[in-house]
């Protein structure tokens, strides 16, 4: 597990989610109702439905990629400007040297 912050957005994710999680439930509910009138379409509805309720976390996995980039990016310009005071205050810290609270 890292140590640093991963950067992301928290509200893309929620709704990526959410909205799966929902039409998922909604293409259920409809494929179940249509097939069950309609036994010959089953196939489709549920490539269909699969479809549907997959391509928000299809989204979201790409999302991923592209938050991972962006915490590499940002990690690597903070440790490149970084004071070497600070350097040694991380390294005391994640030592164990040093607890959070000292001064």
């Amino acid at each position: 597990m890292s140590t640093f912050p991963r950067w992301s957005t928290l509200q893309a994710a929620v709704y990526l989610c959410s909205t799966s999680f929902g039409i998922g439930k909604s293409a259920t509910m409809l494929s179940v109702s249509i097939a069950a009138a309609h036994m010959v379409l089953l196939p489709a509805l549920a490539v269909g439905s699969l479809a549907v309720a997959g391509a928000p976390l299809l989204f979201l996995k790409k999302s991923q990629a592209k938050w991972d980039s962006a915490t590499m990016k940002i990690t690597q310009e903070f440790w490149s400007r970084a004071e070497p005071e600070v350097f040694v205050e991380a390294i005391e810290y994640w030592g164990g040297m040093k607890k959070l609270s000292d001064n």
